[in-house]
């Protein structure tokens, strides 16, 4: 009888630490987080977003020319832009939340000082350009989300409208005519970062940015057959926003 007591009390002992380990291990629990046997450590999963945003956008520039030869160019403010701007934040793969794209239509006034290569003196033009810029868009919350951070960089396809150049004014050729020569078709690069202010369901968004032209603003061979000139604008913006989410949604990605 003593030895089936021993052999019983032998089993509930062992039974009894097992099961001490298995809850220690299981405890705290929960569907949707993740325990690292490694460290201990249990982590939430972080919640993901997507949102659509629609935006109105105002912006000022300091306009400037990069040339080939180089020229002395001075940098003129134009003090005029406004957009129309679309944005889609989404995740990628369900998990981090922080990839978007983004679009628009943009009309702005630009402009630049410059000498030529006859060494003139310096000429102002100013024109006005319509452009369709397509971005990424990296974005990062802090502050509990109250706060985004972000970067945008991409490309965009431009039309030049209007022209202003006194120093061409003459009795049979007016400042704002455009000449066989120039280049009215625009592209180029776009790149800049900012902050946005999240008071759901609308956004506040300060940018800076810059924007350099591949397309010149005339034909490169227009002054000389054997010497070409070429001439890109390129422009540093100041842009302000207000944006509204539309069909924002915000999940828990328990797969972590």
């Amino acid at each position: 009888m003593i030895k089936k007591h021993i052999i019983a009390i032998c089993l509930f002992a062992a039974l009894w630490t097992v099961g001490a380990k298995a809850q220690e291990f299981t405890v705290g629990m929960t569907p949707g987080l993740t325990f690292n046997d490694s460290t201990d450590v249990i982590k939430p999963p972080k919640p993901v977003e997507r949102c659509h945003l629609i935006g109105v956008n105002y912006s000022v520039g300091w306009g400037s020319l990069y040339t080939v030869p180089t020229v002395a160019a001075i940098r003129e403010f134009s003090p005029f832009g406004v957009g129309i701007t679309y944005t889609y934040l989404q995740d990628l793969w369900g998990m981090y939340s922080l990839f978007g794209l983004q679009t628009g239509l943009r009309y702005s006034r630009e402009g630049f000082s410059y000498e030529d290569t006859n060494l003139k003196p310096y000429m102002t033009t100013f024109y006005e350009v319509a452009e369709l810029p397509f971005n990424t868009f990296l974005h990062y919350e802090i502050f509990k989300g109250y706060v985004r951070l972000f970067v945008n960089a991409g490309a965009y396809f431009g039309y030049r409208l209007k022209v202003e150049r006194p120093y061409l004014e003459t009795e049979d050729f007016a400042a704002t005519d455009w000449e066989e020569s120039d280049n009215r078709f625009d592209y180029g690069i776009k790149a800049g970062g900012g902050i946005a202010i999240v008071l759901s369901p609308v956004e506040i968004h300060i940018e800076c940015s810059y924007k350099h032209s591949f397309s010149p603003l005339f034909d490169p061979a227009r002054d000389s057959q054997y010497y070409f000139n070429y001439t890109y604008p390129t422009q540093i913006l100041l842009t302000v926003g207000l944006h509204f989410q539309l069909g924002r949604k915000i999940f828990i990605d328990d797969r972590r």
